[in-house]
């Protein structure tokens, strides 16, 4: 691997990606390369192909090699939300008197929660604050140097399924890659695309991708909840396929022209070329079958919100992230007329990497070079140790 860059294998619900970058001048990041393969995707928790995934993984990495000229011989991996489970719990320790809290108390916050978190069948993948609290009842996200007789927490443990780790290191063991550690792709966002004062209060991201869609709410720097289906660009273009009976190649280009600002007039209609010209289909008709599947979505997204309303303390911020949904015309407008909330599109701020569908593999390799610093940081503190 080039030095101080990390490389991060992105999962999609339709394409697997590989980046590979390194920090930039005044935190920036600096993208050194990026190799995407479409591939059939999963659902349901479980991929279509495991050998279709294999193929897209191997030719992702052996593009990179060949592009930057050296192997790749270690990644971080990106999970996405329908293999992910989180488990949330509150713990405090009491000492004896007041005192000043050190990162080691923070350690052990955590330590006296992983036991309480053993489920069969997944393993934790990360472990992260959404709040901590001291004995005058401030809820603070650093509590290192605050002086308090106790230190509490609502921590976030992000569990990963087993069934997608081991998939995962057996295709990469026969590339002699060694996975530095898994990432939950929304947890990665959160941290990346809100910025650490407006985490402060609870935020929606919905990251919709092109069968799959996850939604977390988020909070600090953890996810209070998150609620994962089967919806995005490609489950709108079948709900187009049954309206009009016809090939799913089309139904993806008319999903592909939606705009759903358009006025419900009877001669408005999407051109969709083929042989002998063009097709026409009415916008009414396919901005209903859309629009269609888009309301199913949101009465569930409703739901969710609804379910964990008693764990928020203030309002939401929506935001709509990925491919799946955001290069919709006129679908911020729409979430917001349904939810009764300003929506936004959320997208990374980098020079030539600042599209929706580019947040998950961005927002990961920013999380895997905060990893990368870290054990920087802690080897150079046990290199002081060493005899010289």
């Amino acid at each position: 691997m080039l030095k101080n860059c990390v490389a991060v294998l992105d999962i999609g619900s339709s394409e697997v990606s590989l980046i590979v970058g390194q920090r930039g001048v005044n935190g920036t990041l600096n993208v050194r390369y990026i190799a995407r393969n479409k591939y059939n995707g999963f659902a349901e928790c479980r991929f279509f192909d495991e050998k279709n995934l294999e193929e897209a993984v191997l030719s992702c990495l052996k593009t990179v090699s060949e592009a930057l000229k050296t192997p790749v011989d270690e990644v971080y991996v990106g999970v996405p939300g329908a293999f992910v489970r989180l488990e949330n719990r509150k713990f405090k320790l009491v000492f004896d008197r007041k005192k000043r809290i050190t990162d080691r108390d923070v350690e052990d916050l955590f330590s006296s929660g992983r036991e309480h978190v053993d489920i069969d069948g997944f393993e934790i993948i990360s472990e992260t604050d959404i709040y901590f609290a001291l004995d005058d009842n401030r809820k603070v996200f650093h509590p290192e140097g605050e002086v308090s007789s106790l230190l509490g927490g609502y921590l976030n443990y992000t569990l990963c399924s087993v069934y997608f780790t081991k998939i995962i290191r057996v295709i990469l063991d026969k590339a002699k890659v060694k996975i530095e550690k898994f990432i939950f792709d929304a947890l990665a966002e959160s941290l990346f695309l809100i910025d650490e004062k407006s985490r402060e209060n609870p935020s929606l991201i919905i990251d919709c991708g092109y069968i799959t869609t996850t939604a977390a709410i988020t909070l600090g720097n953890g996810i209070v909840a998150k609620h994962s289906e089967d919806f995005g660009g490609g489950i709108i273009a079948y709900w187009i396929v049954k309206s009009f009976d016809i090939d799913p190649e089309t139904a993806d280009k008319l999903q592909r022209k939606l705009n759903l600002s358009l006025t419900k007039q009877a001669e408005q209609t999407y051109k969709i070329e083929n042989m002998n010209g063009y097709d026409e289909y009415s916008v009414e008709e396919v901005n209903s079958a859309a629009t269609e599947a888009i309301d199913e979505f949101i009465e569930n997204l409703e739901a969710f919100v609804i379910e964990n309303s008693s764990k928020l303390r203030s309002g939401l911020g929506v935001y709509i992230t990925g491919g799946g949904l955001s290069y919709i015309r006129g679908i911020r407008e729409y979430f917001s007329t349904k939810l009764g909330v300003p929506v936004e599109i959320l997208k990374p701020e980098i020079p030539s990497y600042s599209k929706p569908e580019e947040a998950s593999e961005l927002s990961e390799l920013n999380y895997a070079l905060i990893e990368q610093e870290k054990e920087n940081k802690k080897r150079g503190f046990f290199g002081l140790f060493k005899r010289k």
